[in-house]
């Protein structure tokens, strides 16, 4: 309750202190009570105008004809205010007691002070482009937190779309492998079913986990290439530096699956010898993944689009770790390299 009086009290406790201490203090002489509560009416005047204008005036400018009504309603406030401050000059005397006080022994001759008028006008004006500023910073404020808030929920709704989709479409791959297997190996096909359901569990427990264990995420991607192993033909020279990690970083879960996923399958055939290498390092914070594979005649176009895996995870990557990752990727010499580095700090 304090912390929402707060900004509130300040301002007004600042404007008290100037009008009711500072001002008569650059007065050679004592002031009359008059003075005083002239300036402490004041003080009240322009209190309520702030508030007056802040919950009745502004609120209306949106409305049709608001900005006319606003404007008429503001030069009525501003001439009714020097009105009402000059009744109650008139009524405390405080022209006369002023002279007295500053001019002693000379006569005092009734007139318009022309000052007061434009101090009136003054004050009246900085109280509304107070509140007009004051406001228009609020509703700046509250516009870009909805604003800020929509990005996220945004942002939530794509990545829980983005991962629906990568993980059935990485257990259809991992099935159609174990399938194929079980026409080959029956006990090896088990022994593979077996490390799906690992992986099953893994990628079910990380699924409201934002981030996970970057050793957790290792092992998970050990137990899928020991899964692939068992479809790889006698031909394909598979090598695999996947390095053991013992730290407290953190990594989006699945993040890393989709690279690895496409060297086996666009990087196999059974027409001749071919080579996988998948290497993986860390340099204080910065995870490296690289791959390297064959690069097939029949498999160039399904390469060249990597169809719904790589463009999600990049789009995961381009929400989850914006500016702290780079990905190359390029064609050389009948092989295709990929090249992922993300800073987990």
């Amino acid at each position: 309750m304090i912390r929402k009086l707060l900004p509130h009290l300040f301002p007004w406790i600042l404007l008290a202190i100037v009008l009711l201490l500072l001002v008569p203090m650059a007065y050679p002489v004592e002031l009359p009570l008059e003075y005083h509560f002239y300036h402490f009416i004041l003080f009240w005047l322009l209190l309520a105008i702030y508030y007056w204008n802040v919950n009745y005036l502004l609120p209306v400018i949106h409305k049709k004809h608001g900005l006319f009504y606003y404007i008429l309603c503001i030069i009525a406030i501003a001439i009714a205010s020097v009105f009402l401050m000059e009744l109650v000059s008139n009524a405390l005397n405080i022209r006369e007691l002023m002279h007295q006080k500053l001019r002693p022994g000379e006569p005092y001759v009734k007139k318009r002070n022309i000052f007061i008028f434009f101090y009136i006008i003054i004050l009246v004006t900085i109280i509304l482009a107070t509140g007009v500023i004051l406001e228009l910073v609020k509703k700046w404020n509250q516009e870009e937190k909805h604003n800020i808030i929509l990005r996220e929920e945004k942002s939530k709704a794509e990545l829980s779309t983005l991962k629906a989709q990568i993980q059935p479409h990485f257990f259809f791959n991992t099935l159609n492998t174990i399938y194929a297997l079980s026409h080959s190996d029956v006990l090896q096909s088990q022994e593979a079913l077996l490390q799906l359901s690992k992986m099953m569990r893994y990628a079910m427990n990380e699924k409201n986990r934002g981030k996970v264990q970057l050793e957790e995420e290792i092992g998970f991607i050990k137990n899928y290439l020991d899964l692939m192993k068992h479809r790889l033909p006698k031909n394909v020279d598979f090598k695999a530096d996947i390095l053991d990690v013992n730290t407290d970083l953190e990594i989006v879960p699945m993040i890393l699956l989709t690279f690895i996923e496409n060297c086996f399958k666009h990087g196999i055939t059974t027409e001749k010898s071919c080579e996988i290498i998948i290497e993986t390092a860390l340099n204080d914070t910065r995870f490296t993944l690289k791959t390297q594979n064959e690069i097939f005649e029949n498999k160039v176009k399904s390469l060249d689009s990597s169809g719904i895996g790589i463009d999600n995870t990049i789009k995961r990557l381009d929400i989850l770790y914006p500016g702290n990752y780079t990905y190359i990727s390029r064609k050389e010499d009948g092989k295709y390299y990929c090249e992922l580095q993300i800073d987990l700090k």
